[in-house]
C-alpha cells in the first residue's frame, strides 16, 4: 500500500514537471539541416489506438520502405494489449528528472528523422516531451500544439485526415 500511495505521489509530481522540461527540451533543440536520413518516426499515444493503425502505413504513401519507420506508442504498458510494438514509452519510465529510462526510447532518440509524425488522442505530455527531444528535419502533430514542438499543427478530425494532410504538405515540401 505504502508503495502504490508513492508511485502515485510520483506520478502526479512528474506530470506537473513535465511542461517545463518539454519547454527546457525545445529551447535546446537544434535542427539538423543536413541531407535526408531516409527514416520517418512516428509517435502515437494508445487511446483509441484501433482508430489510428492507417498511421502504420503512413510510410508507403510517403515513399519510404517498412524499415525506415520508426514507431512508438506512449502509455502504461500494462494497459497496451499488442506488446509486439517495437518501442513503448511508459510515463512510469520517465525518471523524476525528465529522463527516459528505456533502452527502446533512448534508440529512438539517437535517430536522426526526415520527419516526426506524431499524433495524440488528447494532451500526450510523454509523447511531446520525447518529440520536443526527437532530432528531426521537420516534425508534424495534430492541433493542439500547446508548446509549439511541431513545426507544422494539422487541425483534423481524425487520424485519416490527419494522415492525408500530413502527405500532401510532405509532397509540397519535397519539391
Amino acid at each position: 500500500m505504502r508503495q502504490k500511495i508513492q508511485t502515485m505521489i510520483t506520478s502526479k509530481i512528474k506530470l506537473k514537471l513535465l511542461p517545463g522540461f518539454i519547454q527546457k527540451a525545445k529551447k535546446a533543440y537544434i535542427r539538423d539541416s543536413g541531407s535526408g536520413s531516409g527514416r520517418i518516426g512516428l509517435i502515437l499515444d494508445f487511446k483509441k489506438l484501433e482508430e489510428k493503425k492507417s498511421l502504420f502505413e503512413f510510410y508507403g504513401p510517403a515513399e519510404y520502405s517498412k524499415e525506415d519507420l520508426k514507431l512508438v506508442i506512449c502509455g502504461p504498458r500494462k494497459e497496451i494489449v499488442d506488446s509486439s510494438f517495437p518501442a513503448i514509452l511508459d510515463p512510469s519510465e520517465i525518471s523524476i528528472g525528465g529522463k527516459f529510462d528505456s533502452e527502446e526510447i533512448t534508440d529512438f532518440l539517437n535517430e536522426k528523422f526526415d520527419f516526426l509524425i506524431c499524433y495524440f488522442s488528447e494532451n500526450c505530455l510523454p509523447g511531446i516531451l520525447l518529440a520536443a527531444r526527437s532530432a528531426a528535419r521537420l516534425k508534424i502533430g495534430n492541433s493542439p500544439d500547446n508548446f509549439e514542438v511541431f513545426d507544422l499543427e494539422i487541425e483534423a478530425e481524425n487520424a485519416e485526415v490527419f494522415q492525408q494532410e500530413a502527405l500532401k504538405y510532405l509532397e509540397i515540401l519535397k519539391k
